[in-house]
This record gives structure tokens, C-alpha cells and sequence, in this order.
């Protein structure tokens, strides 16, 4: 994937903290899991997305346990 993803709680909040970020994200924009919206000012620029957080746990928990990461 070259897009850049980042999931994040809620994008109209400032202070709102990204959940998780691709490697493109990361390399491109130095975006960190645990980042704060107010770090980058580009994130008013990118297409957004609503985050539903069951859906994204949910999936979560299943790539955790299919890689055997779950601890």
C-alpha cells in the first residue's frame, strides 16, 4: 500500500490522538501511533473517514491473534 492511513478517534477534535498509521504515513508525514491531530496541520487536507471503533477493535483483536501477537 502506498496511501497513507492513519486511523484516528475523532478528527474534530484537535487533541484527538491517531490510533494507528501505515509505514507511507509514517515515512511521509512522521505521523506515530499516539500522535496528537494538533502536531500536523495537514490533517485538515486529507480525506477523512468516520472510524468505527467497534469494527476497528474488533479487527484488531483478529489480526493480534492471527499473527500470535496477543499478549
Amino acid at each position: 500500500m502506498t496511501v497513507p492511513l492513519a486511523v484516528v478517534g475523532n478528527l474534530k477534535q484537535a487533541g484527538s490522538v491517531v490510533f494507528a498509521a501505515n509505514p507511507p504515513m509514517k515515512k511521509r508525514f512522521g505521523v506515530k501511533t499516539g500522535t496528537r491531530l494538533y502536531v500536523h496541520d495537514f490533517f485538515g487536507r486529507l480525506i477523512k473517514l468516520a472510524l468505527f471503533i467497534n469494527a476497528y477493535l474488533n479487527f484488531s483483536l483478529r489480526v493480534k491473534i492471527f499473527s500470535g501477537k496477543l499478549t
